[in-house]
């Protein structure tokens, strides 16, 4: 049980690394993998500016997504660490 602990906790650093990572990557006016959490805003004040905002909830969603994908990881490594000892 405290090896689950301990790989969820470090899934949720290594997660937003990969969120942030993935941002960076991505970049542009659609940041984000699976889910752009971008859109344009209405109403711009100053034509020929990009007027961007960030969705909270598809950013967490995204979030997420990528602790998901890392827990799987370490999961799956310790389990295949555990067996092979």
């Amino acid at each position: 049980m405290d090896r689950l602990i301990q790989n969820v906790l470090i899934s949720i650093f290594v997660g937003l690394a990969l969120l942030t990572l993935i941002s960076i990557v991505t970049g542009g006016l659609n940041p984000g993998f699976p889910v752009s959490y971008t859109y344009w805003a209405l109403g711009c004040a100053a034509p020929g500016f990009a007027c961007i905002s960030i969705n909270p909830v598809l950013l967490e969603l995204d979030y997420i997504f990528w602790i998901g994908i890392a827990l799987v990881f370490f999961v799956g490594f310790d389990f295949a660490w555990a067996k092979n000892r």
